[in-house]
């Protein structure tokens, strides 16, 4: 998959493994076989290094991660700016709404993207109604 970058997004703090999605995202990303970074909102640690870029909040409250999005969403832009194949996995754990923004908005910058929504909860729930 030469040539190929993939961008995994959380919403949630991923790194460092603390709870059951951030398991399930951290064992995914490991096993993940072409480039690859991890961008996630937290309010945990503020972890930057080659495979994880955060974007820090002070607490964990809706506003602050509507508002943190732009900053999101600008570095994943930069990361899959100059990729030929660009694939980008959103990872959703109840927060469809940040989801759905940056899924339209990446769409826009990158058309031929690939967009993989992945979800962890209750939006599992209700497709099965």
């Amino acid at each position: 998959m030469k040539n190929t970058k993939t961008a995994f997004i959380t919403f949630f703090p991923a790194v460092p493994d603390n709870m059951g999605s951030s398991t399930v995202v951290n064992s995914r990303f490991k096993s993940w076989p072409s480039e690859k970074k991890l961008f996630q909102l937290s309010h945990i640690k503020k972890i930057n290094n080659k495979n994880t870029k955060t974007i820090f909040i002070r607490k964990e409250k809706p506003l602050n991660k509507i508002l943190s999005l732009p900053k999101l969403i600008c570095s994943v832009f930069l990361y899959l700016k100059n990729s030929k194949k660009k694939i980008i996995i959103i990872e959703g754990a109840s927060w469809i709404f940040y989801s759905f923004l940056v899924f339209f908005l990446l769409k826009l910058f990158f058309l031929k993207s690939k967009i993989i929504y992945i979800s962890h909860s209750i939006e599992s729930e209700i497709r099965k109604k």
